[in-house]
């Protein structure tokens, strides 16, 4: 189901044990090479394949094109909100599907600006709806395992712009990527104490702006992206998706002790 494409007496007679589906994009600068739309152009993909194989379980929301990108700012070409006004609109949307009688809903995210905000709004609404059952990934991380198998560029080749990025959208619109302009960049942090990229998490935060850290906007090796690449890895998290989206489907709000009994409330 496409909440978009619904009418409202469609919406209001659809399955309140479907999972709201919302994809978290950005709008900002992707290197010399990529869309300013990726981010959005990516999430929406692989909710819009969710929802096509799975489309009685999914309601998928459109696509919020608007993010959280501060990092990205002196680069120019990237549209941002602050912290506190995404998180309220995020938390309006969500309040919205809670409104209409969804109780299961995931945010399937595809910026890594978004990922702080995503959660915080997650413990703001879990406080004031507890039996509302809200999820929030970044869709990378679910195939996390299956992403590294197909990685050649090395440690730092998955950031941005990036080996990732690049295979994905050359696969879904290999003719929107600007294929003489790419080439690698980034300075990958060698202390292992910040750990720049996608899979390297450090144990020390560090906020950089993005232009301490590449020339050209991006980081990773995108030199090493390819369509067919870009196919395997996006039925691979594809996969994923489906597989939580069957589990989350089913799941309930009751507290459960390890035998799978309703545990006993204080």
């Amino acid at each position: 189901m496409i909440f978009h494409k619904m009418t409202r007496p469609e919406l209001m007679n659809a399955d309140r044990e479907a999972v709201a589906v919302i994809p978290l994009g950005s709008t900002e600068q992707h290197g010399l090479h990529l869309p300013v739309d990726t981010d959005t152009r990516l999430a929406d993909a692989l909710c819009r394949e969710l929802e096509r194989r799975q489309p009685e379980r999914v309601l998928l929301a459109p696509a919020m094109w608007l993010g959280h990108s501060p990092h990205h700012l002196d680069f120019g070409g990237t549209l941002s909100i602050n912290y506190d006004l995404y998180s309220r609109m995020l938390t309006e949307v969500i309040e919205c599907f809670a409104q209409m009688g969804f109780h299961r809903i995931l945010m399937v995210n595809g910026h890594g600006g978004n990922g702080m905000p995503m959660a915080i709004t997650q413990q703001e609404v879990k406080l004031h709806r507890p039996n509302l059952m809200l999820c929030g990934c970044n869709y990378w991380e679910l195939a996390r395992e299956e992403l590294l198998s197909l990685r050649e560029g090395g440690t730092y080749a998955m950031g941005h712009a990036c080996e990732l990025e690049t295979s994905l959208y050359l696969y879904l619109e290999e003719g929107a990527v600007r294929k003489d302009k790419i080439r690698d960049a980034g300075c990958p942090d060698e202390s292992g104490y910040f750990g720049f990229g996608m899979f390297n998490g450090g144990p020390v935060s560090y906020l950089t702006n993005f232009s301490e850290i590449t020339d050209t906007g991006a980081f990773g090796c995108p030199t090493r992206a390819s369509a067919e690449k870009g196919k395997r890895m996006f039925e691979a998290i594809s996969e994923q998706l489906e597989k939580f989206i069957l589990y989350f489907s089913k799941r309930d709000t009751m507290i459960k002790t390890m035998d799978g009994h309703q545990a006993e409330k204080e």
